[in-house]
C-alpha cells in the first residue's frame, strides 16, 4: 500500500498543468488589460462617426455657396427655417444673407445642422458675394 500512495505521490510532483486558481488569476488578468482596450475601441468609433458628421456637414455647405457662387447677385436671398438636403435628409441648413462690409457685396452664411448623440450639432461656413 505505501507503494501505491509513493506512486501516485510522484505521479502527482511530475504532472505538468495549471492549477485552477492560476487560471482564474490569468482570466482575471486579461480581463483587466482588455477592458480598457474595448472603451478605446468604442471612443475611437464615437469620434470616427462625429468626424464622418462634420465632414458631411463641411461638404453640404460648401456645395450650398458653389451653388450661391453661380447665382446672379439679386436672387441671393435668405431661407426662411431649416430646408431640408434633398439628398441629406438627415442634415438641414439655414442660408442667411446681409449687406455686406463693403458696398456691391453681400455676405452669406450657410448654417447646417443634424442630429447626434449629443444633441443638435451645427457648423457654418460664410462667404462674400460680389455683383459681377
Amino acid at each position: 500500500m505505501r507503494k501505491a500512495r509513493k506512486r501516485i505521490e510522484s505521479q502527482r510532483k511530475t504532472e505538468k498543468g495549471f492549477t485552477l486558481i492560476e487560471v482564474i488569476i490569468a482570466t482575471l488578468m486579461i480581463g483587466i488589460a482588455v477592458t480598457p482596450l474595448l472603451n478605446l475601441f468604442a471612443a475611437s468609433q464615437f469620434h470616427a462617426a462625429k468626424a464622418q458628421q462634420y465632414l458631411t456637414a463641411a461638404n453640404l455647405a460648401q456645395a450650398k455657396l458653389e451653388e450661391i457662387k453661380d447665382k446672379a447677385y439679386h436672387e441671393v436671398v435668405s431661407n426662411s427655417g431649416k430646408t431640408p438636403f434633398p439628398n441629406q435628409p438627415a442634415f438641414t441648413y439655414t442660408l442667411s444673407v446681409v449687406p455686406g462690409s463693403r458696398a456691391g457685396t453681400k455676405t452669406v452664411t450657410v448654417t447646417v445642422y443634424w442630429t447626434s448623440l449629443q444633441g443638435e450639432e451645427h457648423l457654418t461656413l460664410t462667404m462674400e458675394k460680389v455683383i459681377r
